[in-house]
C-alpha cells in the first residue's frame, strides 16, 4: 500500500504548485516511503533507527578511545 501511495505522489505535477503546497507535498512524499531495513531471509533485524543508534555508539566509543591516548 505504501509503495502504491509513493508512486502516486511521484507522478503528481508538483512543480506548478505554490510554496506551501510544495512543502506539504515533500512532507507527504518523505512519509510515504517505506523506511530502510536490512533483512535476512525475510526476517527484519535492522532498520535505520537501530543503524543510526549503533553508528552513534561506535563514534562515541571511538572518541573516548582517542581521548585516552
Amino acid at each position: 500500500m505504501a509503495n502504491k501511495y509513493y508512486k502516486l505522489l511521484c507522478n503528481l505535477p508538483w512543480n506548478t504548485w505554490n510554496e506551501r503546497n510544495k512543502k506539504l507535498y515533500l512532507f507527504m512524499l518523505m512519509n510515504s516511503n517505506e523506511g530502510l531495513s536490512i533483512t535476512c531471509y525475510g526476517v527484519k533485524f535492522l532498520n535505520l533507527v537501530y543503524l543510526m543508534h549503533g553508528l552513534k555508539t561506535i563514534y562515541s566509543l571511538g572518541c573516548v578511545v582517542a581521548k585516552m591516548k
